[in-house]
């Protein structure tokens, strides 16, 4: 899309994101939103979730092995990181190896598999049940909730996510994993889009939110607003 763009098909996309058009650059307009011109303060805690053995791999020149994964598994859990991100266990044959080889380890860390909601037909279910499968104790359900990503999805049009994403909950908790939720492209969906979906899943019982900046656009005070609004919506016993 350029200045020049159907005025129709802008207009949607400039809903999401505000286009500089001199700079090339764009940026997110939830950006702009007043409360996040305000500021922001840091929470009183934190968990973390170490994401090294999916995203190690992504440094140039860095190729783990499983013994270098299993290394790196027991040094993080030696330090008390509860958390363990081992990658797409649903969906790539080496992730689930990995998640299989870390319980037979006996790796106390919760393990987390980012699972797909967004494929087509079943195959969503197919992906959750083998994550659980390998050892997933939470299932990190991805969703979208922009024209820019539903415009490659034909088969899951923006108003039926909130309904999938609800399916997924519940059938992570009927498979006995903790269900947690983020959108890939959090902070580019208007506000009233981004409710609708996390209003869905705390309806079906989420037991975790994500903010999530994939692109790297948003402000720190951005992500300190989104908390707060999904605070709002999902109440005070959900983790965000």
């Amino acid at each position: 899309m350029g200045p020049n763009s159907d005025p129709e098909e802008r207009s949607k996309f400039e809903r999401e994101m505000e286009f500089l058009w001199d700079d090339m650059v764009w940026r997110p307009t939830v950006n702009q939103h007043p409360i996040v011109r305000a500021g922001f303060h840091c929470p009183s805690e934190v968990t973390i979730c170490d994401q090294t053995l999916r995203e190690g791999e992504e440094t140039p020149g860095v190729a783990l092995s499983l013994a270098d994964r299993l290394e790196i598994a027991r040094k993080l859990e030696e330090v008390r990181v509860p958390e363990i991100e081992v990658g797409y266990v649903g969906a790539i044959p080496e992730h689930a190896e990995l998640s299989r080889n870390l319980k037979k380890e006996g790796i106390k860390c919760k393990l987390v598999s980012h699972t797909r909601t967004y494929t087509a037909a079943d195959e969503w279910k197919a992906e959750l049940e083998m994550a659980v499968d390998a050892g997933s104790d939470i299932l990190c359900l991805l969703s979208h909730g922009s024209e820019t990503l539903a415009a490659s999805m034909p088969w899951l049009p923006l108003e039926a996510i909130p309904e999938r994403v609800a399916e997924a909950i519940e059938y992570t908790r009927r498979l006995g994993a903790m269900p947690a939720l983020t959108l890939v492209d959090g902070v580019r969906p208007p506000l009233e889009q981004f409710q609708k979906i996390y209003c869905a899943a705390a309806q079906a019982g989420v037991e975790r939110v994500y903010v999530m900046d994939g692109q790297g656009v948003a402000l720190p005070e951005t992500a300190y607003f989104l908390v707060r609004f999904l605070r709002g919506i999902v109440g005070p016993n959900t983790q965000i």
